[in-house]
């Protein structure tokens, strides 16, 4: 970090702070080594920037007793060190007594000097610097224990240190509260989808369908029956130079909408501009890829001049038949979505669905007005989501703008200060 006002020394984290490793108990030795009821073990999948309180995996004494492993006290700040470049330099505070893996350092703070909850969010702050370091002249991204000994911060008093992460704490405290309105809207939204996709509206008379019970009025298609039209993408080199025509591909397809950045490009003839033109209300589907991923799909909700991808299947709908922002919530339903993974035929490296099998998966089909209704029921609940994503997105920009100016000294702080509205 860099900045630091005249009044705060930059100070090595060696001088303020010791820096441990942990270690990995034999897999080999499962049932000696790791047992639910043991102390918790951190992994860099277990970081997420803020307070810790539990882990995915424990490991016995045993293994505490045959390894370099060490339970660490709460306070203790995690910083990972290596597993991926999109992991180094997450961090974490313990709430907890822990123990680490290899690929996570423990950083105990001399709270004489520095405070837990400070030194973390100088390592968020920091992150990008340490993918600066961990990726200069290695073969393999990592960070080194003397790498975060040398590492320097601007160190304020410890009065200072507090308020700073108390105000930023209150705005991780408000992404928090966002965060769990977010999955609760989704949560009590995948309710009323499901309660709506089986008994519809105000329906009282049913039957058995190969899908399940459904109203008696309503039919079970074949995806291809209500299809007026099902295409794979453009094959054909793609540059980030705005050149011509926008593609889109699997990467835009977001939370199963669109999202319009990072966009690629191709220069195409009048002829395949036409035939792999993007109108509103086309359904785009990621067929391929790692089975995480297969079975992403997004309504097209707006006129754009765009394309897309081989990867993607373009899906129109027979408006006669089928509303597609209604087909879009049943392939994006939680229960589809776990089937379009079970049916991916897998690859080398990739699992894949291709038009036919898709076409083949089997769905409820109301009435058409009634296919309007039930997808205007689900509109509200993805508003609201829009709205605290939105808002989400603020609160971090504010977090950013407030550590780039406190843990910098650009803006000073007292103790009796208050915290910025947020």
């Amino acid at each position: 970090m860099s900045g630091s006002p005249a009044s705060w020394p930059l100070v090595k984290i060696g001088d303020i702070a010791r820096v441990k490793a942990g270690a990995t108990p034999s897999r080999e030795k499962k049932e000696l080594y790791f047992s639910e009821s043991g102390h918790p073990w951190v992994k860099t999948g277990d970081l997420t920037d803020g307070l810790l309180y539990e882990t995915a995996e424990r490991i016995t004494e045993k293994a505490i007793a045959d390894t370099s492993c060490e339970i660490h006290p709460p306070g203790t700040v995690l910083v990972a060190m290596y597993g991926g470049f999109q992991q180094i330099g997450r961090t974490g505070i313990l709430q907890m007594h822990a123990a680490t893996n290899q690929a996570v350092s423990a950083i105990l703070a001399n709270r004489q000097r520095v405070l837990p909850r400070f030194l973390n969010y100088c390592f968020v702050y920091s992150r990008p610097a340490w993918k600066k370091i961990a990726a200069s002249s290695r073969k393999d991204p990592n960070i080194t224990k003397q790498d975060i000994l040398d590492f320097q911060i601007p160190l304020p008093p410890l009065s200072e240190q507090r308020r700073i992460a108390e105000i930023l704490s209150s705005v991780d405290e408000a992404i928090a509260v966002t965060q769990a309105v977010i999955e609760q809207t989704r949560t009590v939204k995948q309710s009323v989808l499901n309660h709506l996709l089986s008994k519809g509206i105000r329906h009282t008379r049913f039957k058995q369908t190969e899908i399940g019970v459904l109203p008696e009025t309503w039919k079970v298609v074949c995806v291809s029956d209500i299809l007026t039209d099902s295409r794979y993408g453009l094959n054909t080199p793609l540059t980030s130079e705005p050149l011509g025509v926008p593609v889109l591909r699997m990467g835009n397809i977001v939370d199963h909408a669109l999202d319009f950045g990072s966009l690629k490009y191709a220069e195409l003839t009048k002829a395949d501009a036409e035939k792999y033109s993007i109108r509103r209300g086309d359904i785009l589907f990621n067929r391929t890829n790692s089975r995480e991923l297969v079975g992403k799909l997004a309504v097209v909700n707006e006129k754009i001049d765009a394309s897309f991808a081989s990867y993607i299947i373009r899906l129109r709908t027979d408006h006669t038949q089928s509303d597609p922002w209604f087909l879009h919530a049943i392939l994006s339903s939680p229960t589809y979505q776990d089937y379009l993974r079970s049916i991916a035929t897998p690859g080398a490296s990739q699992a894949n669905i291709n038009a036919n099998k898709l076409g083949k998966v089997m769905v409820p089909l109301p009435p058409v007005a009634e296919q309007i209704l039930i997808v205007a029921n689900l509109k509200s609940f993805d508003e609201a989501v829009s709205a605290s994503t939105a808002r989400m997105s603020a609160l971090q920009r504010i977090k950013f703008a407030l550590m780039a100016d406190l843990l910098t000294g650009r803006k000073r702080v007292t103790a009796d200060a208050l915290s910025p509205a947020v």
